[in-house]
């Protein structure tokens, strides 16, 4: 993680480079957070991030992520860990309600594909989660971004070539009533 730039208001701009293990390519995101706490984290949901490294792509972030100006609350997505240690990667696990094989069951049951690897992403108020999935299909690696509920209702997004947009992501969590803040 690279703190890039800051705000007047206590924004951040950082990037993070990820190695993925499937593709053997390096993924980098630039992140913008409106506020950081030790119990919080404040950010614009689905408008936070990006994947393009172009000056254009960084300004265009920084304009929806209202750069520069007075910080408001109100509109941010608050994230409040439910562990202690806030900045310790083990954590992020523990703030899923959950259980990762329940969903990799009803996935399996209702499509047919094996899982072969998954991270817990988000979750909304309304326990509502997002988990990211890695399957096998005959031999074929399929990635998909998995919206499940506490019956564990799965709802697939389809990651295609790697890539996909906040847009895209977001229009997926309308779509299957994701809580926003």
């Amino acid at each position: 993680i690279q703190v890039t730039e800051q705000d007047d208001y206590g924004r951040v701009l950082f990037s993070y480079t990820t190695y993925d293990v499937i593709t053997g390519q390096e993924q980098t995101a630039w992140v913008i957070c409106q506020k950081i706490t030790k119990q919080a984290v404040y950010y614009y949901e689905d408008q936070n991030y990006s994947f393009s490294d172009s000056q254009d792509s960084i300004e265009s972030l920084k304009q929806q992520n209202d750069w520069g100006a007075p910080l408001n609350e109100q509109q941010c997505s608050v994230r409040q860990p439910k562990f202690k240690m806030f900045f310790s990667t083990p954590g992020i696990s523990s703030a899923s309600n959950l259980k990762r094989n329940k969903i990799a069951h009803a996935i399996e049951q209702q499509y047919g594909y094996a899982d072969t690897g998954s991270g817990f992403c988000d979750a909304d108020g309304h326990g509502s989660e997002l988990w990211y999935f890695v399957f096998d299909q005959e031999g074929t690696v399929l990635e998909y971004f998995v919206l499940t509920n506490s019956k564990y209702e799965i709802n697939l997004f389809e990651i295609k070539n790697d890539t996909f947009s906040p847009e895209e992501l977001h229009k997926f969590k309308v779509n299957c009533g994701w809580h926003f803040n």
